[in-house]
C-alpha cells in the first residue's frame, strides 16, 4: 500500500501554499508518504502573485513548475518521489481542475489556455495523454463541469488496467442507471450520487476498510479464507475447494467488497452481465453453493442476506451463528 499526496501547493506559486520545498519534504517524510504530486495553481491571480509575465514571448511552463523543480531537487535527500501536476482555472468560471501526466508544451502558453476555456482545452489534454478531474465542484462559486470534458471514468479504467486493486467509491452527480453501470463496469467498488450524507459516505468507507486485502497479485483474503484468483481455488482451515466459473466470479466479487451490501441486480450485472437470466433465483442458487463450500472449509466468514438490500460477505465473530 502506497501513501501518495495528489494535491499539494507550494509557496512559490500558490497563495495558499505556506511551505517551501525543504519543510514540505520533512513533513511528508515524517508522515510516511511515498510520493507527492505538486499541483500549484495555474491561473491569472497566482501568476501575478509569482510575478510571471504573461505578455512576453516564450514558454511560461518552467516558471510555473518552479515549485515542482525545487521539491524534486530536495527529494534527492529523502525517499519520496515527486511528480508534476497543476490546478487550472480558466477565465470563464471559478472552477478549478487538477491536471496530471502532461507534457510541458501543453501549458506553455497560459494566456491562451486560460482564455480559451475548458471546451477548447479538453481535446488538447487528451491528445497529450493527460488526465483532468474537477478539484472541488461544490465549493462556493463553483459548479459541476460537463462530464464530457473530464476523466473520472478514465482514471478509474487506467487504475484497474494497471492492476491496482485498491477500493474505489465513485462520488458523482450522474445518477442515471446507465451512468452507474458504466462506473461499476469500469472497476468501481461502490457508487454514491450527489448530494449525499457525510454519514453514509463514512459508513461506506468503513465497510471498504473491512474489505478484502490483497496478499499478492493473485490472492485475496477475508477472515480465515483465501481465494487464489489464478487457480480459482478457495482455501480455509479445513482444506481447499475448486470453484466453477460463476462461483469464482461471485466469490471474488464478495471478497473484493467484503462488508458491503450488494443488491441482487449488481451481482447479476457483474457476474452474468447481459447474459443474466430473468429473476433472482440464479443468484440465490450460486450463493447456496458458496455457503456450503465455506462451511466445509471451516470458514469464519458468511454470505448474509439483508431484506431488500442484497447480500454481503461478513466475518463471523466467535460464538456468532454464521
Amino acid at each position: 500500500m502506497y501513501r501518495i499526496e495528489t494535491h499539494l501547493h507550494t509557496t512559490y506559486i500558490s497563495r495558499c501554499g505556506w511551505l517551501g520545498a525543504e519543510a514540505i519534504m520533512k513533513y511528508y517524510t515524517a508522515c510516511g508518504y511515498d510520493a507527492i504530486c505538486v499541483t500549484d495553481h495555474y491561473n491569472r491571480e497566482c501568476f501575478d502573485y509569482a510575478e510571471i509575465d504573461l505578455t512576453t514571448p516564450g514558454s511560461k511552463t518552467q516558471a510555473f513548475l518552479q515549485g515542482y523543480h525545487r521539491l524534486k531537487k530536495v527529494s534527492e535527500k529523502y525517499n519520496i518521489r515527486v511528480y508534476a501536476g497543476a490546478e487550472l482555472r480558466f477565465d470563464e468560471s471559478d472552477n478549478d481542475y487538477l491536471l496530471y501526466g502532461f507534457h510541458d508544451a501543453l501549458l506553455a502558453d497560459p494566456d491562451r489556455v486560460m482564455r480559451e476555456g475548458l471546451a477548447a482545452f479538453a481535446p488538447q489534454y487528451r491528445a497529450d495523454g493527460a488526465l483532468l478531474v474537477q478539484a472541488h465542484p461544490f465549493r462556493k462559486k463553483c459548479t459541476p463541469a460537463p462530464a464530457e470534458y473530464l476523466d473520472g471514468i478514465e482514471v478509474l479504467k487506467r487504475t484497474r488496467e494497471a492492476g491496482k486493486r485498491l477500493p474505489i467509491i465513485m462520488l458523482t452527480a450522474k445518477s442515471e442507471v446507465s451512468d452507474k453501470v458504466e462506473g461499476l463496469d469500469a472497476g468501481a467498488n461502490d457508487y454514491l450520487t450527489k448530494p449525499f450524507a457525510a454519514k453514509e459516505l463514512l459508513a461506506r468507507i468503513r465497510a471498504m476498510t473491512r474489505a478484502a486485502t490483497a496478499i499478492d497479485a493473485t490472492t485475496l483474503s477475508v477472515g480465515n479464507v483465501r481465494l487464489d484468483t489464478a487457480s480459482c481455488t478457495l482455501a480455509g482451515p479445513l482444506g481447499e475447494e475448486h470453484l466453477a466459473n460463476r462461483e469464482f466470479q461471485l466469490m471474488e466479487l464478495f471478497m473484493r467488497n467484503a462488508g458491503t451490501r450488494m443488491p441482487t441486480e449488481r451481482l447479476m450485472l457483474e457476474v452474468w452481465g447481459e447474459d443474466a437470466p430473468e429473476g433472482a433465483n440464479v443468484v440465490w442458487v450460486y450463493i447456496s453453493y458458496l455457503r456450503k463450500k465455506l462451511t466445509a472449509l471451516g470458514a469464519d466468514v458468511a454470505i448474509r442476506a439483508s431484506r431488500n438490500q442484497g447480500y454481503s460477505l461478513e466475518v463471523v465473530e466467535e460464538g456468532e451463528q454464521a
